[in-house]
């Protein structure tokens, strides 16, 4: 006979972990200690978000990782690990309710892409149902439901500049129901795999140290370093990642940045751009569907098609353009590219490959370990040329490569086949070799590396004409109207609190 579930009159909240895996700045938790009533500490792994082709294992891993320091965080102060659930995010609500009472559920708002808002807007229809209150906490200073940006820049710089939320451990309350065999909750322990030496690791306290590093030392080139490919790899702060999946939050960075005493100017910059961050991703939650469509309407009937072998030699690094390839590569095995080259390997694909920026986002997405959707899609359209209020940018990879990769370092770094050859010129353009010296340095242009897959001037020249005709329309001009009052700043988004 089957025995039903009995519910207990315990009455219990939940800390529901998302993009926010930390332990210090964090206000659900604070929150819920305040209540004083006992507390689950749960993430909910969720297939179905990971199914989503934007993610990939170095994310689910990074997320895992960054768990299992949280865990260790826990253990030093006798408390009990964090709650896994795999499966969807109502089952494992539902499931806590039907042993458990549930008074509240505190988490910070996710600003994320239409599977995970269309996942809040259920278990918002379900915690109304059961009586139960969950408060979502803003995060970054992100405001949802605005219509423009009055007053924004003043509402973020008011939220930046609130202290830092200490959390007092001694009065967490936290439940252990991990030997609830009907709940079957994991720890990060159990599914976290082996690390990959080329990727970040995962977790708070690897971000501390790597935050400590770029302000103590690493920074101070940060300036001049930013756009070139390998320096950027050791003077840009490569805290990204840690931002990205919250264990840092971008208020301490902020805030710590305002106690660096040298080298004012290098780190001034970072500071911008931190702020820019905030203001990309605002501007994705007030018009979520850049998901999917372009900015702009006017380029939604643009005319490219995808063509499936570009797609490959694009993705796998062999395109026959070497700081291309380079990128690609380094990007493929590591997770991280600087900014410029980020958005070089993306115009590549949209304007001189002519392709749809979707399935040039969906690849990068996968591979940037950094993935922050707020960021992603925006960047995505602006360099794709499609947002009509941005000049359209094109990047040249062989002038890009002549300029901030002149030594071919890095080139010869991850595209070895041209190690060999005596120049960064002939490296950076092995096309231009003649056949004699093609024989006098052992190479075969076509074989020890492929051919250009397009003559790139005509490309590019074809691109411009195609975006900035588009660009120039009355439908382009009259969505762009829209756009900019809508996200028009009444102040400077970098100008100091």
């Amino acid at each position: 006979m089957r025995m039903s579930l009995v519910r207990t009159h315990k009455e219990i909240q939940i800390v529901w972990l998302k993009r926010d895996i930390r332990w210090f700045d964090h206000a659900p938790l604070v929150a819920a200690i305040e209540q004083g009533l006992p507390i689950v500490l749960l993430y909910i792994d969720e297939d179905d978000v990971w199914r989503d082709p934007h993610y990939s294992d170095r994310h689910h891993q990074f997320v895992l990782e960054s768990l299992v320091d949280f865990d260790q965080f826990l253990t030093g102060h006798r408390l009990p690990p964090i709650h896994i659930f795999r499966g969807a995010a109502l089952t494992c609500l539902s499931a806590i309710s039907h042993i458990h009472n549930i008074k509240f559920i505190y988490s910070h708002r996710e600003h994320g892409m239409g599977i995970t808002y269309d996942r809040d807007k259920s278990i918002k229809k379900w915690t109304i149902a059961q009586g139960i209150t969950w408060k979502e906490f803003e995060v970054d200073g992100i405001q949802r439901g605005i219509r423009n940006r009055t007053n924004w820049v003043q509402h973020w710089q008011d939220y930046m500049s609130q202290p830092i939320i200490d959390i007092d451990w001694s009065s967490a309350s936290l439940l252990d129901l991990h030997k609830n065999s009907r709940l079957k909750f994991h720890t990060a322990a159990q599914l976290v795999k082996p690390s990959d030496d080329h990727l970040q690791s995962g977790g708070r306290s690897k971000g501390l140290g790597i935050m400590a590093s770029f302000f103590e030392r690493r920074g101070r080139q940060y300036n001049w370093h930013i756009s070139r490919p390998l320096e950027s790899r050791s003077s840009c702060s490569r805290l990204s990642p840690y931002l990205a999946w919250g264990c840092l939050s971008t208020r301490e960075v902020l805030q710590r940045l305002e106690k660096v005493s040298h080298h004012k100017k290098a780190f001034s910059e970072f500071g911008k751009r931190l702020r820019w961050r905030c203001h990309i991703i605002q501007k994705f939650e007030m018009e979520v569907e850049m998901e999917y469509r372009s900015q702009n309407a006017a380029f939604a009937d643009i005319d490219t098609e995808f063509n499936p072998e570009f797609y490959e030699r694009w993705r796998l690094g062999l395109s026959g353009f070497p700081l291309i390839d380079a990128c690609m590569r380094c990007l493929n095995t590591t997770g991280y590219l600087n900014f410029r080259m980020r958005a070089m390997v993306l115009s590549f694909w949209t304007q001189a490959l002519w392709q749809p920026w979707q399935n040039g986002s969906v690849h990068l997405a996968r591979h940037f370990l950094d993935f922050e959707p707020g960021i992603h899609f925006p960047q995505v359209q602006m360099q794709a040329g499609v947002t009509g209020i941005h000049t359209i940018r094109t990047y040249n990879p062989v002038k890009n490569a002549l300029r901030f990769d002149e030594n071919a370092e890095f080139t010869k770094t991850w595209v070895p086949e041209l190690a060999n050859l005596p120049s960064p010129a002939m490296i950076h353009q092995p096309w231009l070799l003649s056949p004699m010296e093609h024989q006098f340095y052992g190479f075969r242009y076509g074989e020890d590396y492929p051919l250009r897959m397009i003559d790139l001037e005509i490309h590019l020249a074809n691109a411009r004409d195609k975006l900035w005709a588009i660009k120039n329309s009355p439908k382009a001009r009259r969505e762009a109207i829209k756009i900019s009052q809508k996200h028009t700043l009444s102040e400077n988004p970098d100008r100091s609190s």
